[in-house]
């Protein structure tokens, strides 16, 4: 079979655990059928220069010893490793991975990259949103629209599910206890 013929396995990369346990479907999906993974990671363009500036999240020291476009996508790229880290221990050997990072939204990296009929893109579903949040599409559900290749959507682990609206920011206390609850059911 000719290289053209063989589709690629696209995943956004994400933190969250739906992020995660999607990396981690890709990834096993590869393997099943012989497949490159190819997991897209964006970052937000730096300021146009008098344009204001943002927070990056990066050391400041760091961003103004290096051309700042390059030291956003070389963050992108520890941040996606660090995700292979989180989801399955690192990198998989057994299967071939390519890294991209975008400066685009990520529904529009993921549908650009995702660009044969013979590929799958794997994505994390969309976290509950609360009422009085602006209601806005998710990333899958833009994907499924735009993409011309199937779209694999993974769910939130159960465990991640359960908590739902329960899991507020601003409530550590109460968050650590309900997560010691979890995964004392989880273990019993």
């Amino acid at each position: 079979m000719r290289e053209r013929d063989i589709g690629r396995v696209v995943v956004g990369v994400d933190d969250s655990l739906a992020g995660l346990r999607a990396l981690r479907e890709a990834v096993e999906m590869a393997r099943l059928r012989g497949m490159e993974v190819r997991a897209v990671r964006t970052y937000r363009p730096p300021p146009e220069p008098g344009g204001g500036g943002w927070n990056t999240g990066m050391d400041p020291q760091s961003f103004a010893a290096e051309d700042p476009r390059s030291a956003l996508r070389r963050n992108a790229l520890v941040a996606a490793r660090h995700a292979f880290e989180q989801a399955m221990g690192g990198v998989p050997r057994d299967v071939v991975v390519s890294i991209e990072t975008e400066s685009i939204p990520l529904h529009q990296a993921l549908a650009a990259v995702a660009c044969r009929d013979r590929d799958v893109l794997v994505v994390a579903a969309a976290q509950r949103r609360h009422a009085w949040w602006p209601p806005r599409r998710s990333v899958a559900r833009r994907c499924t629209t735009r993409a011309v290749c199937p779209v694999l959507i993974v769910p939130a682990p159960r465990g991640a599910r359960e908590l739902g609206s329960h899991w507020h920011p601003w409530h550590r206390r109460q968050r650590r206890r309900e997560l010691d609850a979890l995964l004392d059911k989880l273990t019993a």
